[in-house]
């Protein structure tokens, strides 16, 4: 019965390392998809602020833009 007790509790904790590992990986990919999608849309932001005459103001709010955004957005996936 004590071999039946340990080998039912490794396989328990076994189960659970690989519930944790597939959990992580699901995480890793959000946070990656997360992460296209801000680059995409600073990309994006980048774009329209270029076509503006302005370009030296709009280029400095970008880059505040960029900074804030990656400090609240990133810290939050993580």
């Amino acid at each position: 019965r004590g071999y039946s007790l340990f080998n039912s509790l490794v396989r328990e904790q076994m189960d659970n390392l690989i519930k944790q590992q597939k959990e992580f990986a699901h995480h890793k990919e959000l946070i990656i998809k997360m992460q296209t999608i801000l680059n995409e849309t600073i990309n994006q932001l980048h774009s329209l602020f270029m076509f503006d005459l302005e370009h030296d103001k709009n280029q400095e709010l970008f880059k505040q833009m960029k900074q804030k955004g990656l400090y609240t957005v990133v810290p939050k996936i993580v």
